[in-house]
């Protein structure tokens, strides 16, 4: 064999294992968040289809979105367990409450938000609950309605330079116990930290209640007021929109203090913390309105002028718009014919006739 032959030959085979060298680099840094491969198909931004309304529904992921997600060590297959062939099925549903592989350790069991469910079901959310006045299915929220696959990095950027500190001392207690296979201790000190700290702001929480509340046709159904429009209307949402960052959003007031945030009531409901005989104590609130009286929480926070529904104070606002033009417009005529008259001293609109 020549020695040009030999050389192609090596120069090949190095070509060969570079090659396999970048395959394997690439899947294993990618192994963690995509173990079954459905990025395969998934990593295409056009990937999608048109539903049956005509809307283009998009079955894109974001590998780099979903590696740094709470989301990240769970497996597709066990939120999308009724894909079992491709093409996928279609209109197969993710069922939150099932079981993931994560053990919880105060019970050893799998980890499920079956909890989370149970309470989201039994609140005013639920389809089942009994102050529903009109149980349309499709109206109820579900978790992606106000959960996204939310990046875990989103709440420590909020620390201003001390995330790389609070991540350090948080690790070293986290050796004395677990080892960091995987990464195991990099990703779990994160998702519990951003558990210190708000995970929505004010205004995002408003936003996120706006998608269903706001909506003319969903109140019509449902014989609700836009509460939106209300809360936009009213001190508490002026000073949110003036840019406040401890205005009450909805959740301050429609949840009562330590209770899950899924726990959202009805108004008519007497465990409910908007409920007459309990809402002067939310308002009473060390970090609201301390000092107080009781009587604050009679107040109407989302009322609209409305003659059948508050009648109250739609009649009071008519009486005082009555005798707002009866003062003002009087005079406001005088004083514009007062006005001419310095103008115009000399002008005579009808003239005196002399005999």
């Amino acid at each position: 064999m020549c020695r040009a032959s030999i050389v192609k030959k090596r120069v090949t085979n190095l070509f060969i294992l570079i090659a396999l060298f970048i395959f394997v680099l690439c899947a294993s840094s990618g192994a963690t968040t995509d173990q079954e491969n459905c990025l395969l198909c998934h990593q295409y931004p056009r990937l999608g289809t048109v539903d049956d309304n005509g809307s283009f529904r998009s079955f894109y992921v974001s590998n780099e979105h979903y590696a740094s997600s709470v989301h990240m060590a769970v497996r597709c297959s066990e939120c999308h367990r009724g894909i079992t062939k491709i093409p996928h099925e279609k209109n197969t549903v993710v069922d939150c409450s099932a079981e993931c592989h994560v053990i919880e350790p105060t019970t050893g069991r799998p980890f499920t938000h079956k909890g989370t469910a149970d309470i989201l079901n039994s609140s005013i959310h639920g389809v089942n609950n009994t102050f529903v006045r009109n149980a349309v299915k499709d109206d109820f929220p579900e978790c992606v309605s106000c959960h996204v696959n939310e990046k875990l990095s989103l709440q420590l950027e909020s620390r201003k330079g001390l995330e790389m500190l609070v991540v350090q001392q948080g690790r070293a207690r986290c050796q004395e116990c677990h080892l960091n296979r995987y990464d195991y201790i990099d990703k779990g000190i994160i998702h519990v930290l951003r558990r210190t700290e708000t995970i929505k702001k004010q205004l995002e929480v408003k936003m996120m209640c706006s998608k269903c509340h706001n909506d003319s046709q969903l109140n019509e159904r449902h014989k609700m007021i836009n509460a939106i429009y209300s809360y936009r209307e009213n001190y508490h949402g002026k000073t949110m929109l003036l840019g406040l960052d401890s205005a009450p959003s909805c959740l301050d007031c429609h949840i009562k203090v330590g209770d899950s945030p899924h726990k959202i009531l009805s108004v008519n409901d007497s465990s409910s913390s908007t409920f007459s005989d309990f809402r002067g104590k939310m308002c009473s609130r060390a970090d609201c309105h301390p000092t107080a009286s009781l009587g604050m929480g009679r107040t109407s926070i989302h009322y609209v002028l409305d003659m059948y529904k508050f009648p109250v104070q739609f009649w009071l606002m008519a009486f005082f718009t009555f005798l707002t033009v009866l003062s003002f417009v009087p005079l406001m005529v005088i004083l514009v014919m007062e006005l001419l008259r310095m103008i115009f001293p000399k002008f005579v609109l009808f003239k005196r006739r002399q005999k």
